[in-house]
């Protein structure tokens, strides 16, 4: 950079007297905030993420046009404050993220992290994980003054966390509930978790089966059938099933097939048991009458003579 001034020598300019600033380092600084500034945007639009500086005091909050658009709205009309993102706010979240809010406002907690809902322009509600951080004032008794922070849009990633989370409540519900034996072990055929209808059967409560390594169990059959599940077959079983914890012998038929995580690889199996005493015992008496009515109608009849 150039900083002249001229010189003349009656009436006629003879020179140009100043001096020159070398303002490279300067210059790339400049270009450098700008390249800079241009990532961090592409960065925040790129995770849809918001930033925010909400000043507590008079309760206005300053937001980038991308948390504008998160929410459906146009950034250069826009206005936020903190009554405004409370009014939209889902009425179940709201006593719950003030409470947070003001924990972290008062000291109770080292961070304000918090998720919660948020009307959009449409109508519809959207997930937003919120972060922030507290400045305080300069001078004492420096009390906060402001709040940085963020607003992410974690709307997909919650609503997929929502439906495993009530398709596994779901599962539990069946599991505890079903009718029948339900059972699962891990890689090492350990039962990890097992109805109640299940320890009926077996004659042994819940929390003594759990932990149980069937690969002990008394019956050599069983032990090599686990083996061969755990490599990824479907196996069944039915014999006379004598409890470890327990003197009591059934009669069980029995499924047990392979459980893989989402690289296909084995992380144990299910077993799904069922009592089948009663049945056999009146198959027996089936098979019991009917060779003693087999006996008695091809027993040749005696004729008594006249």
């Amino acid at each position: 950079m150039s900083n002249a001034v001229p010189v003349f020598e009656q009436g006629k300019l003879i020179r140009l007297k100043g001096i020159n600033l070398d303002i490279t380092e300067q210059k790339n600084a400049e270009l450098a905030l700008v390249d800079s500034n241009f990532r961090l945007k592409l960065s925040l639009d790129a995770t849809n993420q918001g930033i925010y500086d909400h000043n507590l005091e008079s309760g206005e909050i300053i937001v980038t046009a991308n948390y504008a658009r998160m929410l459906g709205y146009d950034p250069e009309t826009f206005v936020e404050t903190q009554q405004e993102l409370i009014d939209r706010m889902h009425p179940e979240d709201v006593d719950r993220v003030m409470k947070n809010y003001i924990d972290y406002l008062e000291g109770k907690t080292d961070e304000y992290r918090t998720e919660f809902r948020q009307k959009t322009k449409n109508g519809n509600y959207k997930w937003f994980l919120s972060l922030g951080r507290v400045i305080n004032k300069n001078s004492p008794p420096k009390e906060p003054e402001r709040m940085l922070g963020s607003h992410i849009d974690i709307d997909r990633s919650k609503r997929n966390e929502l439906k495993l989370i009530e398709s596994e409540e779901r599962f539990k519900r069946i599991f505890e509930n079903a009718p029948i034996g339900l059972l699962r072990f891990d890689e090492n055929a350990i039962i990890e978790n097992c109805n109640e209808h299940f320890a009926q059967i077996i004659g042994t409560p819940v929390d003594k089966l759990i932990g149980l390594d069937m690969k002990t169990l008394k019956d050599p059959e069983l032990p090599e059938i686990l083996q061969e599940v755990l490599q990824g077959e479907t196996k069944s079983y039915m014999g006379l099933y004598s409890s470890t914890n327990a003197e009591k012998q059934t009669q069980v038929k029995a499924l047990f097939t392979t459980v893989f995580d989402a690289k296909k690889k084995v992380i144990g199996g299910i077993g799904i048991v069922e009592d089948v005493t009663a049945q056999l015992e009146a198959q027996k008496q089936l098979q019991e009458s009917e060779a003693r009515f087999s006996k008695k109608l091809f027993t040749p009849v005696r004729w008594l003579r006249q």
